[in-house]
């Protein structure tokens, strides 16, 4: 048996909705699970200010979990947010207050890729 793994890079859609996200390199076949790594950025390439990340995955649309991060730097204090969850998949929080900032549940597994919603 062989594992067929693809990374791909995307920009999270800003508008709500349904959003694919697909790799050439999975050959044409429906993927199992997906992981998904984002960080915050203002343009492709280039990092927004202050620290922010979230780690998710998903199996399908009732097995999915999501660990957001964030701290803003420069202030008097450290104020650093986390929050985890069970029925998304990505979550980017505001650094400023650790307010959700965009969010997105699994939808589906497609060809080449996944739908998040």
């Amino acid at each position: 048996m062989s594992v067929i793994i693809a990374t791909t890079r995307v920009a999270c859609q800003i508008a709500g909705g349904n959003q694919d996200i697909t790799a050439a390199d999975l050959g044409g076949i429906t993927p199992k699970a997906a992981r998904f790594i984002v960080v915050r950025a203002t343009a492709d390439g280039t990092p927004a200010d202050h620290a922010s990340i979230c780690y998710g995955a998903a199996t399908g649309t009732e097995e999915q979990w999501v660990v957001a991060m964030s701290s803003e730097h420069g202030a008097g204090a450290t104020n650093v947010y986390r929050r985890a969850t069970d029925d998304e998949c990505v979550m980017i929080l505001d650094p400023t207050d650790g307010s959700i900032d965009g969010e997105a549940a699994f939808a589906a597994f497609i060809n080449n890729g996944v739908r998040i919603t």
